[in-house]
Order: structure tokens, then C-alpha cells, then sequence
């Protein structure tokens, strides 16, 4: 089987095995700015069967912050294949030419909102990120002392630099949050919903959050805050909705404060892992990582396993500040590529996995490893 780009008019077939896989309907009159969008912005490989579309993937080159760091990275989404031509190997050849487009294009990580976790699992993508999900109750609407500042209510076309801004400032406190264009705010985060944007007295923004109200429901898409004034008055502003709603769906990072601020706590929360990754080039991911070489006195052995990209399957040797190529040692620490991008996302530490027997080493090897690993947590806030 060939893979191979699509362009032209075979967008429009994509577009069409995405309806059916998909079980959705393309207004008639988005076509044009659908296709033009993944001219713009996908790279779209496919596998033909008696000359028709059988399968297809989109590579979305982006970015990620990793902290104060910013990768390039590789999303993969619209992976599909007619009922007919499926388990025939098509989607592992898709998946395999784009882990080496990736890493061709200098793109050293990639993510995947998975379909199956164990499918992607087999290609070395590994869970990086959960959602938590609070649904409260009109009753659980009570408001706080209200702090100095005030709440602006805004809408796509509003959209400015100062809500940006924020948006950076808090990615930066963690490991995997998109780095949006404005291009990606307009497209992919607005959709038809409201933003509340928060300024304190010295109109600085500090704090925001995305929502709709339908059918007496308002579903919180993303909340941000700064500052325990931000995140007040924000709070407040939700509750000033009571008499237009009679439940609330918020999605935060699964350690927001909010949470422990209620009157009552109790509410329902769900927690779910979301989002998966995947180391492509080891060498360059590792280069870029900001390791807390400060806090260990030796260094550590991490021999890793790859069985897709065999240019990751190596031993390396962290110390004293530099990767070195490892030789001649059994010693240090063994683990997959999965493992490794947990880790190194901070989605699991690595007693944690040694715990669940997924990576083995000497105790000494794996509190070095500890030591290096920052205590950043992950967060992925977007969809694709």
C-alpha cells in the first residue's frame, strides 16, 4: 500500500470520509471555508483502494509549552477508514508516515485526543493529561465577598491581545498547553461562546473564563485565573446567572482551587483522562527539556524502547547538564517510549511507575530521576 498527500479536489473526498466516519453533515454553505481551512492549516495523507479514498489522517503542525518552553509539535486528528477497508493495516501505515513527517519537519513531539487508549498505545502515544469536570447545582451558586475589579463580558469579535496574554501567562505554569494563534482562537477555541474577562483596579487583565448558557445550562469551557481576586470575581459572575440557570458545567485543571473554595464541596466531579503524546525525536525533546540539573550529584543511565521509531530505541546518560550516548552498562533505568513521555509531561513520577511495574531500576537510579523531573503538572485545555 502507498500513502500519499492529498491536495485539490481529494480534499473535498477527506471531507467526505470524515462525515460518514464521523456520523456529522458539513453545512452547505462551510464547505469552502472547511476546505480552505485544511489547505491552510492540515497536512492530509491518505491510502487509496481501486482508486477511491479507503483511509486518511490530518498532521496539524503546532506548538506546546513545556513551562517557559515552547516545541513544536505534531497533532494527529481525523484519523478514519471506511467500514470496508478496515483492518486491512491502513491506519498503522497512516500513522507510521506521520511520525516520520513529524519528525522530518522538526517537530520533536506529537498528541492525539484518542478514540481507543489502547490502540495508540501500541504506536508509543501514552496519556499526558486529564479534564476534571464540576456539575453544579443552582443551590451550589453562592456568592463570595465580592473583591475590587470589574468583569467585562465579550464576545469572538472582541477578541484582543489582553486576552492572550493571559491565556500565556497561565500555560506557562504547565507541560503540554497549546500555543494558540490568532488564527486558533477565531477558528477553534471561540465557537459561539462568551468570554468573561477579569481587570483589577489598575486595569490589568487577570483572569477569564469561556462559556454558554442554553436551555437553562451554562457549560464553562475553560477557566483561567490568575489571582485569587480574579478568580472571585469570576466565580461571581457565574453565580449572577442563577436566575437564568439551573445547572453548571465547568471544565478546569483537575487541582483548580474553585473547588476547594465552595461553600459546599461536595458537588459531582468527574475526572477523566483526555489527551495523549508521544516522544518522536528523543534527542531533540531531551536537548529542549529543562531538567533541574542542580538537584542530583550522578547522573542516570535511562535505556529506552521504541519499537516504530527504532532512532529513539538508545541509551543516554543525563549529567551534569549534557545528554550523553550511554555505552558498555546494564545499570540505570529501563523503560518505554509511553513511560518516558508520562514522565517527562509530568503525568506520572517515576516511583509512581515503578510502583505499577511499567519502568525498572535501582532505587538510587530512579530518586535521581526524581530529582531531575520537574514538579510542573500537565494540562491540555483545546481539542483537535
Amino acid at each position: 500500500m502507498t500513502v500519499f498527500k492529498l491536495s485539490g479536489d481529494q480534499l473535498q473526498e477527506a471531507m467526505k470520509l470524515s462525515e460518514y466516519a464521523f456520523q456529522y453533515q458539513v453545512p452547505e454553505d462551510q464547505i469552502a471555508d472547511r476546505i480552505e481551512t485544511m489547505k491552510q492549516h492540515h497536512q492530509i495523507y491518505g491510502i487509496n483502494e481501486n482508486d477511491q479514498l479507503a483511509a486518511k489522517l490530518h498532521l496539524l503542525p503546532l506548538s506546546i509549552y513545556l513551562g517557559k518552553n515552547q516545541l513544536k509539535m505534531g497533532g494527529i486528528a481525523g484519523v478514519a477508514t471506511y467500514p470496508e477497508y478496515r483492518r486491512k493495516g491502513f491506519v498503522k501505515e497512516l500513522l507510521k508516515e506521520a511520525l516520520f513527517q513529524i519528525k522530518d519537519q522538526g517537530m520533536s513531539v506529537s498528541m492525539l485526543h484518542p478514540f481507543s487508549v489502547p490502540f495508540y498505545r501500541k504506536f508509543g502515544w501514552e496519556l499526558f493529561s486529564n479534564r476534571m469536570k464540576y456539575i453544579l447545582n443552582k443551590s451550589d451558586l453562592i456568592m463570595k465577598n465580592h473583591p475590587s475589579g470589574t468583569i467585562k463580558r465579550l464576545m469572538k469579535e472582541d477578541h484582543s491581545a489582553v486576552i492572550e496574554s493571559v491565556y500565556e501567562q497561565y500555560a506557562e505554569q504547565f507541560n503540554g498547553m497549546l500555543v494558540r494563534e490568532k488564527s486558533w482562537w477565531q477558528k477553534s477555541v471561540y465557537g459561539g461562546q462568551f468570554v468573561a474577562v477579569y481587570y483589577d483596579n489598575h486595569g490589568n487583565a487577570n483572569g477569564y473564563f469561556m462559556y454558554s448558557v442554553h436551555n437553562r445550562k451554562m457549560n464553562v469551557t475553560e477557566f483561567i485565573a490568575l489571582t485569587s481576586n480574579a478568580r472571585i470575581s469570576l466565580w461571581n459572575f457565574i453565580c449572577q446567572h442563577d436566575s437564568m440557570v439551573d445547572q453548571v458545567e465547568l471544565t478546569v485543571f483537575e487541582r483548580e482551587p474553585l473547588h476547594f473554595m465552595l461553600k459546599e464541596p461536595r458537588i459531582k466531579a468527574e475526572l477523566t483522562p483526555y489527551f495523549m503524546a508521544r516522544i518522536v525525536d528523543v534527542d531533540y525533546f531531551l536537548a529542549q527539556y529543562d531538567f533541574k540539573w542542580n538537584h542530583i550529584e550522578q547522573g542516570v543511565v535511562l535505556h529506552i524502547e521504541d519499537d516504530l521509531l527504532l532512532d529513539n530505541q538508545k541509551s543516554v546518560q543525563l549529567h551534569a547538564g549534557e545528554i550523553l550516548t550511554a555505552r558498555d552498562t546494564d545499570a540505570g533505568i529501563r523503560l518505554s517510549i509511553n513511560t518516558l513521555t508520562a514522565i517527562l509531561f509530568g503525568y506520572q513520577r517515576p516511583n509512581e511507575l515503578v510502583s505499577a511495574g511499567l519502568i525498572s531500576g535501582s532505587e538510587a537510579c530512579i530518586e535521581q530521576l526524581e530529582a531531575l523531573i520537574p514538579n510542573r503538572p500537565p494540562f491540555f485545555s483545546d481539542f483537535f
